[in-house]
């Protein structure tokens, strides 16, 4: 009964692909890493108590849209947009579709936390398991993490893959250019600290 109820509440996987470095491809799986233990609340009609419904409302005609007639718009300049077509974005060209590639090998420890977005852990498929340990082994030996590009829900992402207890786990990375500059707050300078 433990095992099946531990089959039952497992969590599924959210993308299937590979891990790719050179002439290796390793079959995985990807969970999310974390989950929220927020409590929300619902918004209630406060006569009835039942649940007030949000509606995508149009301004120009003034009247709530149905699912079915939104589509995705890119904004150039003010009030201006190009229409997205779902086709749009199944050919861009970008290799990282199916594949978490690798780029390079750093030392863990020069990754600063602040770069990291979001956590995932990775599953290899039974035929990749022997190739994925291998791996796992390798990043712990050298101390190192892999820095690799991915594609997930329709955006290419830096991130990096790391050992995590008997897996891999992999953390989606902020570009240098999405960190905020801390450099106008008014800070202490270093020799103003007491020790």
């Amino acid at each position: 009964v433990g095992a099946a109820r531990r089959r039952a509440m497992a969590p599924r996987a959210i993308w299937k692909g590979a891990v790719g470095f050179g002439m290796v491809v390793i079959p995985i799986r990807l969970y999310p890493a974390t989950q929220s233990r927020d409590i929300s609340f619902s918004m209630l009609h406060s006569t009835c108590h039942n649940r007030i419904r949000q509606k995508r409302f149009c301004s120009y005609h003034e009247v709530a849209v149905p699912q079915d007639e939104i589509v995705k718009g890119y904004q150039f300049a003010k009030d201006e947009f190009v229409v997205m077509e779902p086709s749009d974005f199944d050919d861009l060209p970008v290799p990282s579709k199916h594949t978490i590639e690798i780029t390079r090998f750093v030392d863990l420890a020069a990754i600063d936390p602040m770069y990291f977005e979001r956590g995932y852990v990775l599953e290899p498929e039974p035929v990749g398991q022997k190739p994925f340990a291998l791996l796992r082994q390798a990043l712990i030996a050298s101390d190192r993490a892999a820095i690799a590009k991915v594609s997930l829900r329709q955006k290419e992402h830096l991130t990096c893959l790391r050992p995590y207890g008997r897996g891999i786990a992999m953390s989606t990375m902020f570009y240098p250019d999405e960190i905020r500059d801390i450099s106008d707050l008014e800070l202490p300078e270093d020799d103003t600290l007491v020790s």
